[in-house]
């Protein structure tokens, strides 16, 4: 999977990335951008790169050490970006023992968890270890699918049909106020083509769990956009409408949150 991840990410090849949450979480961070983050669940390194070519010192954490690897090696050709970054393999779960095991000491400015925060469970005590590793006054900015719209396996797009108003694209919801947690394919485009599926676990949680949990582990949101995506249709008889829809109904939230 790491390898797979890093294909999909590492060089932008992934437009929602670079075109949507990269821009989106550098508007969102506080400016002049902090001078030391972390980079939780930092993947492959492609956020951590582009705060570390912009002056920040970081220090990323992932699960998979073959990300932390591919993390590791792009960096190393950054130059004084590659010297300004750290890469630590561990539980985000056990966060304080895995920096201390590292000797990462210290407090940061801000710290980031870019669309992976619904792939940990529980996130209590992830958030309180993240609370006293961050400076009072400090940030916190989680970006995740936005649950009300995005719920793993319980929502969809349909059409509706009418003489008034022709063919309308709608987006359709099973279920929002209960988590829950599914097995999710992330690369079903290669699976109908014949490859082996690339399976990870997804929480779906109402935005109002991810207030409550921040608000115990001691920060508070002062900040919340709701992203959508700038992919285009571009052919067919239905084009015009995919792309108000896809205007309309956001793939992202960002919540940002302040270490009180």
């Amino acid at each position: 999977m790491s390898a797979w991840y890093d294909g999909l990410v590492g060089e932008g090849q992934h437009d929602h990335f670079s075109e949507t949450i990269l821009p989106g979480l550098l508007r969102m961070l506080p400016t002049p951008l902090p001078k030391r983050v972390f980079d939780l669940a930092c993947g492959q390194g492609y956020v951590s790169e582009a705060l570390a070519l912009r002056g920040c010192e970081v220090v990323g954490l992932d699960a998979a050490a073959g990300l932390i690897s591919a993390a590791e090696a792009r960096l190393r050709t950054r130059g004084e970006a590659g010297h300004r970054s750290r890469f630590v393999t561990g539980d985000a779960r056990a966060l304080e023992s895995v920096l201390t095991n590292a000797k990462v000491a210290g407090r940061f400015d801000a710290a980031l968890c870019i669309m992976a925060v619904m792939n940990i469970d529980p996130i209590d005590g992830m958030l309180a270890q993240l609370a006293g590793r961050i400076e009072a006054g400090g940030t916190l900015l989680l970006v995740m699918l936005h649950p009300a719209f995005r719920a793993p396996a319980k929502s969809g797009w349909m059409w509706r049909d009418s003489i008034a108003q022709g063919s309308v694209q709608l987006r359709t919801i099973e279920s929002y106020l209960t988590p829950f947690g599914s097995e999710i394919v992330m690369n079903p485009g290669q699976v109908a083509r014949g490859a082996k599926p690339v399976v990870t676990k997804t929480f779906h949680r109402p935005m109002g769990f991810y207030v409550a949990a921040l608000a115990r582990a001691g920060f508070a949101v002062d900040g919340l956009e709701e992203w959508a995506s700038n992919r285009r249709s571009t052919s067919g008889p239905r084009s015009t409408e995919e792309n108000r829809s896809r205007a309309e109904i956001p793939l992202f939230l960002a919540v940002r949150a302040k270490r009180l």
